[in-house]
């Protein structure tokens, strides 16, 4: 989801440290829509763009499409991917769950460096990301409306379980 992010300007516009702004304008769902999963869905034409964005140096990227075949299989790895503007386009939707807790930890150690040290990471985490991930869970309820439910809190022993038969 990297690729579908908005510029910086969008995504911070509510303040560098607002959950609400990284839940409502982190991500541009629209273009996601428009540039992937339409096209990779029923009666799409599977030619989809990678990337509307370049992160890092949060500049447009202008790619040609992919082309895949009709056999392919995508799969997109990122956050609040069952918001409402976009739930109906998934063919299958897998929720990875991970106490917030212990998703704090793995983040901070993942992006201390990234953020400033720990002491910044555990705040961004605590204060942003995971405030607005609790926001997404109360809102959508993602566990209860995904194909399967993968649960990660325990590295070593991973489970897997079908959420809801009636959602794939």
């Amino acid at each position: 989801m990297d690729g579908f992010h908005r510029p910086r300007a969008r995504r911070y516009k509510q303040g560098r440290h607002s959950a609400l702004g990284y839940y409502e304008d982190a991500y541009d769902f629209a273009s996601l829509a428009r540039r992937v999963l339409i096209p990779l869905g029923p009666g799409g034409d599977y030619r989809y763009t990678r990337a509307v964005i370049d992160l890092a140096s949060d500049t447009p990227v202008d790619e040609p499409a992919v082309q895949l075949q009709q056999s392919a299989v995508l799969i997109v790895d990122g956050t609040f991917l069952q918001k409402p503007e976009i739930a109906d386009l998934w063919d299958t939707t897998i929720f990875v769950h991970t106490s917030l807790d212990v998703a704090r930890r793995r983040g901070v150690t993942r992006d201390a460096e990234a953020l400033g040290g720990t002491e910044k990471a555990d705040t961004a985490f605590t204060v942003r990301y995971h405030a607005a991930s609790q926001m997404y869970l109360d809102e959508v309820r993602p566990a209860k409306h995904a194909s399967l439910v993968f649960d990660n809190d325990d590295l070593d022993h991973p489970s897997v379980r079908m959420a809801n038969p009636e959602s794939s």
